[in-house]
């Protein structure tokens, strides 16, 4: 008779934990309600590991969150790991949760203004954490460097290619001629009359090779398009990542 009643005895436990722990996922749901992807300006997507400022506290992570100012979506990151007195910001023009990356471009590259530049350098924020220090965002194989010069002479077109000038866009008068470069530039290339004034990056072109056909107003237009980043979880100071742009190459 024991080993009769034993199963029955077992099912009727097997049965009150389940039930039990049916409903304490029943109250958890219900504290904690799935949480709907925000929206801020173009994009529409916003959902775990990112959030917005004002999103519930259980949405997303603190890490990951993003503002929303003038109905766009902005990313704040600390250009140094230690350094959390200078923030660099970006505007988030896409996310892609399928291979993590997000876009972005530097807000002082302005649509309507030809002539406008890269609020910050490439090197300035070369390894970049958010504010606790739990993320890294390091740079995606998309990304090309976009170097900018201000050199005091105007350069030979035959002796320098790959310079392009960008005097459809500026009118800089005696602060210098400017110019971009898309790509690496090795010492040898830079100009004794130029100096470097920001490296800032962009994904348009991809991974393939910079062809020197294009004008500045279409390397103007890729700043504008904005680079790649991905985003890494649990990111701890200590662990050491290479972005490996540098902008100019010592060789």
């Amino acid at each position: 008779m024991y080993e009769r009643n034993i199963y029955p005895t077992t099912l009727r436990i097997l049965v009150f934990l389940l039930v039990t722990v049916l409903l304490q996922q029943v109250c958890i749901s219900q504290k904690q309600p799935a949480c709907a992807p925000s929206s801020c300006g173009k994009i529409s997507n916003i959902s775990y590991p990112f959030r917005l400022t004002q999103d519930p506290p259980n949405c997303g992570k603190p890490s990951h969150e993003l503002a929303c100012e003038n109905n766009i979506a902005v990313l704040f990151l600390y250009p140094l790991p230690f350094d959390q007195s200078y923030l660099v910001k970006l505007y988030v023009e896409s996310i892609n949760y399928n291979n993590y990356t997000i876009r972005l471009v530097d807000w002082g590259v302005q649509q309507t203004e030809c002539s406008s530049i890269p609020h910050y350098s490439i090197g300035q924020y070369r390894t970049s954490y958010t504010a606790n220090g739990e993320v890294a965002y390091v740079f995606a194989d998309s990304s090309q460097y976009v170097i900018l010069l201000n050199c005091s002479n105007r350069v030979s077109d035959g002796d320098y290619p790959e310079y392009v000038d960008t005097a459809s866009c500026n009118d800089w008068n005696s602060n210098g001629r400017i110019y971009a470069v898309v790509g690496h530039l090795s010492a040898q290339r830079l100009n004794v009359d130029c100096r470097v004034m920001a490296v800032a990056a962009t994904s348009l072109w991809g991974t393939r090779n910079y062809s020197g056909s294009f004008s500045y107003t279409d390397i103007h237009g890729a700043l504008l398009f904005g680079f790649e980043v991905m985003w890494i979880e649990g990111f701890r100071p200590e662990t050491k990542i290479g972005f490996g742009l540098a902008g100019i190459m010592l060789s």
